[in-house]
């Protein structure tokens, strides 16, 4: 089969611009041969689904997650710090009330 469905066609400009496919649904990346491999054989129509297929540099793509693991990472540092704070202070505030 060779592109009935738009995959090969997608596959191959994929592979030309030196690009992977990302899935803004689902938030997956394919090489072009994962897509290929994955969608190639469908047997319903991918339309609507290759409409949230966007072709992209995967070294963005690692940018673009390494930014998101520093976010959250601060996020949890923030949050950690909320929670000691918390729990320090109420055992203080224990120790005063029972001294």
């Amino acid at each position: 089969m060779n592109g009935s469905n738009g995959v090969y066609e997608l596959a191959e400009r994929a592979r030309k611009e030196k690009k992977w496919l990302f899935d803004t649904g689902f938030k997956k990346w394919y090489s072009p041969d994962e897509f290929y491999n994955t969608f190639s054989q469908a047997q319903y129509s991918l339309i609507t689904y290759l409409q949230g297929v966007k072709l992209r540099d995967p070294f963005e793509g690692i940018e673009a997650a390494n930014q998101e693991i520093c976010k959250l990472q601060k996020n949890v540092e923030g949050f950690t710090a909320r929670v000691l704070t918390y729990y320090r202070e109420k055992a203080v505030d224990k120790k005063l009330r029972d001294f």
